[in-house]
């Protein structure tokens, strides 16, 4: 029954049944691609765009010196348990 139905559906292979749309859509990227002979030129950024690093950098020390001037010197501050490496195990010997 099965090899009767297969018979009766099987025929020769048509490859133009099934086109390659994969390619086609390439093959037209391709094409639309290349027949711009000058691509988009990307916008150049200006000074104003720019933030001063150097600025930002001495802020930021700054802003690091003040909060340690805070903190008292000598004593030891407690560490999270997030900032605490993990105790190691030990490992089982055979």
């Amino acid at each position: 029954m099965a090899a009767l139905l297969i018979n009766m559906l099987s025929g020769p292979f048509e490859p133009e049944r099934y086109p390659d749309d994969y390619r086609q859509r390439l093959t037209a990227l391709i094409e639309g691609r290349a027949a711009s002979a000058y691509p988009a030129v990307p916008e150049l950024l200006t000074g104003s765009g720019v933030p001063d690093l150097m600025a930002a950098l001495q802020a930021s020390v700054e802003q690091a010196r003040r909060a340690s001037k805070g903190t008292q010197r000598g004593v030891p501050r407690k560490r999270s348990r997030e900032t605490t490496p993990a105790a190691k195990r030990k490992r089982k010997t055979a």
